[in-house]
């Protein structure tokens, strides 16, 4: 049997076999620290998932109370425009009411006149009555009854001049009420005063200018602000996924060529 021949066999198996086992080591290291790479994308991805979530619910949350906030403006805006017609109907019956007092006024005074000549001439028939029995009594009691009428008319006028005073003063407080609330509601209104943004879609309203303090304003760039850091951690995360994804798909690959090393190691050593 030729040794040298059979020693340079050998030699070469275990050449062949050392280099399979360094593949095989080679192949284990790339294993492990793909491994590693994606048990840290998992860990990050997770957390970024976490910063979406938030970053979702802010943005949902800022959408909600901007869409209060119009619907507030909008019920704002209905309230000015109702609290006006009020205002309108509450001035004319205030004029209206002032109207009438002052002809109760004059028909007041009027009616003191002609009560006050009313009571003369029945007193001057009194008297030439006394002094001259001729005078007929049907025109004194004429007269009588004609001073009695105008006492009663007098006191008839007075209590509804009391009763027109006392509506003009109800209608003085309503009148200051109603205008009060149109002040309320004008502020109000002012500070959710907002104007159509032309460049954006007309489901949104924005302030007038950047520097506006408009509550809708404000919500507005709140709601803006929430979107764009939405987005920004959307494409984040969707980033750290795609890593993640590729991280896996190198680890299986990986993982299938250090089994067939593995596999080819055992054949060589089972044969050598």
């Amino acid at each position: 049997m030729n040794t040298p021949f059979i020693n340079a066999i050998a030699i070469s198996k275990k050449a062949d076999l050392d280099r399979l086992g360094k593949h095989v080591n080679a192949a284990q290291f790339s294993v492990n620290q793909l491994t590693a790479i994606v048990s840290a994308l998992s860990a990050k991805s997770g957390q970024f998932q976490t910063f979406l979530n938030e970053a979702q619910s802010n943005l949902a949350s800022a959408l909600n109370d901007l869409n209060l906030a119009k619907d507030a403006f909008s019920a704002a805006s209905g309230q000015s425009e109702t609290i006006a017609v009020a205002q309108s109907q509450t001035d004319q019956a205030f004029d209206s009411t002032n109207q009438l007092a002052e002809g109760m006024v004059q028909l007041v005074r009027k009616l003191v006149f002609a009560s006050a000549m009313v009571d003369q001439l029945t007193e001057l028939a009194n008297k030439q009555k006394a002094a001259n029995a001729l005078i007929p009594d049907a025109l004194v009691a004429c007269l009588d009854k004609a001073s009695n009428n105008a006492s009663r008319a007098m006191a008839a006028s007075m209590t509804a001049l009391q009763s027109c005073f006392a509506a003009t003063a109800t209608m003085a407080e309503a009148k200051n009420m109603v205008d009060l609330s149109g002040e309320q509601a004008q502020a109000l209104e002012q500070k959710m005063r907002v104007q159509a943004d032309e460049t954006d879609s007309a489901q949104f309203i924005d302030g007038e200018g950047q520097d506006s303090t408009g509550i809708l304003a404000l919500l507005r760039r709140r709601y803006e602000h929430a979107r764009t850091h939405y987005q920004y951690v959307l494409k984040a995360s969707e980033g750290v996924t795609a890593e993640l994804e590729h991280a896996r798909k190198q680890l299986a690959r990986a993982k299938t060529n250090l089994a067939s090393l593995q596999a080819g190691l055992r054949v060589a050593t089972s044969v050598a």
